[in-house]
């Protein structure tokens, strides 16, 4: 009995901060919110290799990827050839080369990449992870 009014008390407790947490809070406008998030937008690319034999020795399927312009540094999402999910990094020598990694994705084959970017090689809505 006692245990449950403990725990009761705790609650309380905790409500209370949380509540106060929340009006504390400064109001940020949602416009400021929108306008500090990056627009997603299409990278055309150059060129597509099979990925590091790091990763791959881990037993993560990855792809290395030049594009024509800079890309976002740091790890960003986007989709490839607009159907496949990919997370991607950066090179820190050169922003217009990257590795992928498919979010949901069978294993990398000939004919995976052949179907993937036969007519449409981008990586569309390439955005900065938040």
């Amino acid at each position: 009995d006692k245990a449950f009014d403990l725990s009761v008390f705790l609650l309380a407790i905790l409500v209370v901060g949380l509540v106060k947490t929340y009006l504390v809070a400064p109001v940020v406008p949602k416009k400021k919110i929108l306008t500090a998030r990056p627009k997603p937008s299409d990278r055309k690319l150059v060129s597509l290799n099979e990925g590091s034999k790091h990763l791959q020795d881990m037993g993560v399927d990855s792809l290395l990827c030049e594009v024509a312009d800079v890309l976002p540094a740091g790890v960003f999402y986007g989709m490839l050839g607009g159907m496949y999910p990919v997370c991607g990094t950066t090179s820190a020598s050169n922003p217009n080369h990257c590795e992928l990694t498919f979010l949901a994705h069978p294993p990398w084959s000939p004919q995976v990449s052949q179907d993937a970017f036969g007519a449409t090689a981008d990586i569309a809505s390439c955005m900065p992870s938040q």
